[in-house]
């Protein structure tokens, strides 16, 4: 890229009279600098080390002093808006296509597509930045906008609307699926049917857009995430226990996964626990509305349950309970 395009994009300033005019490539690990690139110090004190790597420039915002005049020293106001500015050229230079969707679906994606013509953009903005001047001219990408600034994009498609051939459910619990897809048969698959329909979406986008993709077993996801556990809530394998907490973070799916699990699992003892600040004055004998973490763990504990969906925090609360002691009674022991 040419230093005065550099210039333009960042809104910058050269503060340095400087003998190279191009760029080979932009980046942001000093330690993946190489001779001839231009160096986006989010750290200050990383730039010793990508001038000793061979960078022909620096974009900086302030408190970094001009020690190499031939090098090009530009300087700018906010360098997270500079780096997005050089994101939105790339995008746009690269022709990349960007398809907005949902965490869930990010995450199956992950599971899903070859390397190649996608790209799954998530994590901080320097992450994503590496992943778009690495990718491919014309390769799609994917990203959540509730995790990905949006104005980042220029255009953004929507996922599909229209499913053209759909999954077939043979057999299913509340965490694993059966299945069959374009005349393959996929047995107990660790998917909860709840993201089926995502997972149907996101390969009608697949083949409409030429991606490679190969289903291989499910790893869990964070969402709807279920932990068996016995009467002391320590965790047990998976299906060694008729005790199970299933953990959702994001709160905005909590009411779809309610009644999927009281369809799902009309047989069972279910509780919901959902933070207090969300409390909207329902009442329902399956709904315990907690304070704090220390109040959660104690009606997980004392409450009786086959299921129990917690809102607002993930697995790793369990870490925080105080298992009884070796040998001492507990109430409802496996």
């Amino acid at each position: 890229m040419h230093l005065h395009n550099v210039i333009g994009l960042t809104h910058g300033v050269l503060r340095s009279n400087p003998t190279v005019s191009i760029f080979e490539g932009i980046v942001i690990d000093p330690k993946r600098v190489k001779r001839g690139v231009l160096f986006v110090a989010l750290n200050p004190y990383d730039v010793p080390q990508a001038l000793s790597n061979g960078a022909y420039g620096v974009l900086f915002e302030r408190n970094v002093s001009v020690v190499d005049d031939d090098a090009a020293w530009i300087e700018v106001e906010d360098i997270y808006a500079a780096l997005m500015r050089l994101m939105r050229f790339v995008l746009l230079d690269k022709e990349l296509h960007a398809f907005t969707c949902n965490p869930i679906t990010l995450q199956i994606a992950k599971q899903l597509i070859l390397e190649g013509d996608c790209l799954i953009l998530e994590g901080s903005l320097p992450e994503s930045f590496d992943k778009l001047m690495n990718a491919p001219y014309g390769a799609t990408l994917l990203f959540s906008e509730r995790e990905m600034r949006s104005g980042l994009f220029t255009e953004v498609h929507s996922m599909p609307k229209r499913i053209d051939a759909g999954i077939e459910i043979l057999e299913q619990t509340l965490f694993e699926t059966s299945f069959i897809y374009r005349d393959r048969y996929f047995e107990r698959q660790l998917l909860s049917p709840f993201f089926i329909p995502y997972l149907e979406v996101l390969l009608q986008l697949l083949h409409e857009q030429g991606i490679g993709y190969k289903i291989r077993p499910f790893a869990s996801l964070k969402h709807f995430q279920p932990v068996f556990v016995n009467a002391a809530l320590q965790p047990k394998e998976f299906g060694g226990s008729e005790r199970v907490i299933i953990f959702e973070s994001d709160f905005s799916l909590i009411p779809h996964q309610m009644e999927f699990i009281a369809k799902q699992a009309s047989w069972a003892r279910i509780r919901y626990f959902l933070p207090q600040a969300h409390q909207n004055g329902e009442v329902c004998d399956d709904i315990i509305w907690y304070e704090n973490t220390t109040a959660l763990l104690y009606a997980l504990h004392h409450e009786r349950y086959h299921f129990a969906l917690v809102a607002g925090c993930d697995k790793s609360v369990l870490e925080r309970h105080e298992h009884p002691m070796k040998g001492q009674q507990r109430l409802f022991e496996e």
